[in-house]
């Protein structure tokens, strides 16, 4: 009998063959099924926590449109309730600003502020992603919540701690914009080169991952 006649014997024998070990194919298959399960209860989980962290800060602007009047401690009493209804606790961190759109169909931060010692929103940044910003009046005023929240995978497979963000975008419902009082006068900005000046810095308020 030739090699390859001997060799085609043989597969032919193994393919016939029936006989097998549950043990030895449980513990080849065990370990990669076990895999696959955590990989998708990993992913899953962080589609959640976006999905959960997005439909807050939605309800927190909405919270926001039906005010005329806030202060700091209302906007860390906001922080807190994210924090509350999201299971976040510290890991999460909230700027509320808002802006309105100029003459020449550019946008200024008429006030930011920022939870938790973070930099607060500036012209610069504003400047950047206005393509992203919706199409508004002249001189109309929105307000913008943006949440960031530090996600740990429950599982290490090789999805990477990080932040998540969400953004809303909101106008007021019952003036054409949101008063709010933290001890300065922010709306006399356009008139104070000084204060002009510190809004035009561009300290890149994205915040950095962190592990």
């Amino acid at each position: 009998m030739w090699p390859f006649d001997r060799i085609r014997s043989a597969r032919a024998d193994f393919c016939a063959e029936e006989r097998a070990s549950i043990s030895m194919e449980t513990a080849i298959v065990l370990p990669f099924l076990a895999f696959v399960y955590l990989q998708t209860f990993t992913y899953f989980d962080a589609y959640r926590k976006q999905a959960q962290l997005t439909k807050a800060g939605y309800a927190i602007g909405d919270l926001l449109s039906r005010q005329t009047d806030i202060d700091v401690n209302d906007i860390e009493g906001l922080r807190s309730v994210f924090g509350y209804i999201t299971s976040t606790g510290e890991d999460s961190w909230m700027r509320v600003s808002e802006f309105r759109k100029d003459e020449d169909d550019g946008f200024s931060i008429v006030w930011s502020k920022t939870t938790g010692g973070n930099p607060n929103l500036t012209d610069a940044y504003i400047d950047r992603v206005q393509d992203d910003l919706p199409n508004i009046r002249p001189s109309e005023r929105v307000v913008m919540v943006e949440t960031y929240t530090r996600y740990r995978p429950p599982f290490n497979v090789g999805l990477p701690n990080r932040i998540i963000k969400s953004s809303t975008i909101t106008r007021t419902r019952f003036a054409g914009r949101l008063n709010f009082d933290d001890g300065v006068a922010r709306e006399v900005r356009y008139d104070n080169p000084d204060i002009n000046a510190a809004y035009r810095e561009d300290p890149d308020p994205e915040p950095a991952e962190t592990n």
